[in-house]
């Protein structure tokens, strides 16, 4: 009976560390996707997961912001990180922008998105590292 006890306890502790890991987007068995990318093979589904974050991103954020920062660059880039938790939500957001408003902005349109189909590993919900970059061009 001492055994049983020590092997349950040895399994919740792999399982309570193995849920803190983060995985590489590239590396996860089932990566993490937008809720309304379901269809089809894993890279449809990772390509529908990229074009609808970035298409998400750029509806609502708020372009006007690029007048008044007086940027001298006709191209700028945004590049954002986070991870994907096992609920399918955002945490950890990291930002790097030419200018801190802009790094407010993304940050308030990240936090918009809605939940995501959470990646899977050895066929449990994992957390997943995320890259986003995103490119406006000024006209």
């Amino acid at each position: 009976m001492g055994w049983k006890i020590f092997f349950l306890l040895l399994s919740v502790v792999t399982i309570s560390t193995a849920q803190e890991e983060v995985i590489s987007f590239s590396q996860v068995d089932t990566p993490p996707r937008y809720r309304d990318c379901s269809a089809g093979t894993v890279q449809q589904e990772i390509l529908c997961t990229q074009e609808s974050v970035e298409a998400f991103a750029k509806q609502k954020f708020n372009t006007g912001l690029f007048k008044n920062l007086n940027l001298n660059e006709r191209r700028i880039r945004v590049y954002a990180q986070f991870i994907i938790d096992e609920n399918g939500g955002i945490k950890d957001i990291k930002i790097r922008t030419p200018h801190p408003q802009l790094q407010k902005e993304t940050n308030r349109v990240l936090e918009l998105l809605p939940n995501f189909i959470p990646g899977r590993h050895d066929k449990y919900p994992v957390k997943t590292k995320y890259t986003l970059p995103l490119v406006f061009v000024l006209g």
